[in-house]
C-alpha cells in the first residue's frame, strides 16, 4: 500500500491520510509537540464496485482525502478505482468516519484522482487521471451535496488521448481569486489553464508545454497567486513561473535541480 495524500483537520488536532492500495483512510491524532500518535481509526472505503479500466479499476482506490470548505466536519475521498467521490462525516472527538453519500463520475472509466473546491463554495472540480479530463461539479455548502456536471479535456483540441499512459493528469490548484484552475499532465507534459465561467464551468484557456519526459507530478501556487512552482518528478527539477493575473497564462522564470520531486509545498 502507499499513502496518496494527507490532510489536516482545521483545528490542527487530526491528520487524515488516503491509502491507495487498500482503499482506506487513516486518522492520526496530533500530539502537543506536533508528533503523530498511533492511528486511532482505519476507515475502509465501502466496495461500491469496480470501473471499466481493468488494470487500474479492479478495486476501489482512495487517491485523495480533502476537507469540505464549508467549515463542517465532512471530508471527501476521491476513489479512482470505482469512479466515486465518497462523502464522509468526521467525529472530532473520537476520530471516526461515517459514510454519508457518494457522487459518481458522469462517465465510466474517468478515474478521478484529485479534487479542489472553489473559494466561493458553490463549485468543485475533479481531475480525472484515466480520461485526461476535468469535471465541474455543483457544490451545495448547506447540504454538503456534490453534483457532477460536464467534463472537459486536459489536452489541446488537436491532441487525442490514446489512454492514461499517453497523458496522466496529476494535480489541480485554483487561483486564490477563484478566476483560474490549473492542472498538470504527465507524459504529455504541461500545465493546463482553465478559466472559471460565470456559471462555474471550466473553460480551456491554454496548454503550457513543459519539457517532454519530465513528468509534472505536482505543483503549487503561492498564496498571492503571483507564482506557480512545478515539480518535475522524472526531470529532477523545480521550475518557477510568473502568473499573468489577467489571462492566467504562465511565463517561465527559473529552474533548479531537485531529485525526483513528488510534492511541492509553500511554507
Amino acid at each position: 500500500d502507499r499513502v496518496s495524500t494527507q490532510s489536516t483537520w482545521g483545528s490542527g488536532k487530526w491528520v487524515l491520510a488516503a491509502n491507495y492500495g487498500t482503499a482506506t483512510v487513516t486518522v492520526f491524532p496530533v500530539a502537543e509537540d506536533g508528533s503523530l500518535h498511533p492511528n486511532v481509526t482505519l476507515y475502509q472505503i465501502p466496495d461500491k464496485g469496480t470501473g471499466v479500466v481493468p488494470d487500474r479499476q479492479e478495486a476501489p482506490h482512495a487517491h485523495q482525502v480533502v476537507w469540505a470548505p464549508n467549515g463542517s466536519e465532512e471530508v471527501h475521498v476521491v476513489d479512482l478505482g470505482a469512479d466515486l467521490i465518497h462523502r464522509l462525516v468526521f467525529d472530532p472527538i473520537l476520530g471516526g468516519l461515517t459514510l454519508k453519500s457518494v457522487a459518481r463520475s458522469p462517465v465510466p472509466g474517468q478515474g478521478p484522482r484529485h479534487m479542489a473546491f472553489h473559494p466561493n463554495q458553490t463549485a468543485a472540480y475533479v481531475l480525472n487521471e484515466l480520461a485526461s479530463s476535468l469535471t465541474s461539479c455543483k457544490y451545495d455548502a448547506t447540504s454538503g451535496e456534490l453534483t457532477p456536471l460536464d467534463s472537459v479535456s486536459t489536452l489541446p483540441a488537436d491532441v487525442a488521448t490514446t489512454g492514461y499512459l499517453f497523458s496522466s493528469p496529476a494535480a489541480i490548484r485554483i487561483s486564490p481569486d477563484g478566476r483560474f484552475i490549473y492542472t498538470s499532465n504527465r507524459f504529455y507534459d504541461g500545465i493546463v489553464v482553465f478559466e472559471v465561467a460565470a456559471d462555474g464551468a471550466a473553460k480551456f484557456v491554454a496548454f503550457e508545454s513543459l519539457p517532454a519526459g519530465t513528468a509534472c507530478r505536482d505543483f503549487v501556487l503561492t498564496p498571492s497567486g503571483e507564482w506557480l512552482v512545478v515539480g518535475h518528478q522524472d526531470g529532477n527539477q523545480l521550475s518557477s513561473f510568473k502568473v499573468d493575473r489577467t489571462t492566467g497564462r504562465l511565463a517561465l522564470v527559473h529552474t533548479i535541480d531537485c531529485p525526483a520531486p513528488l510534492t511541492v509545498l509553500v511554507l
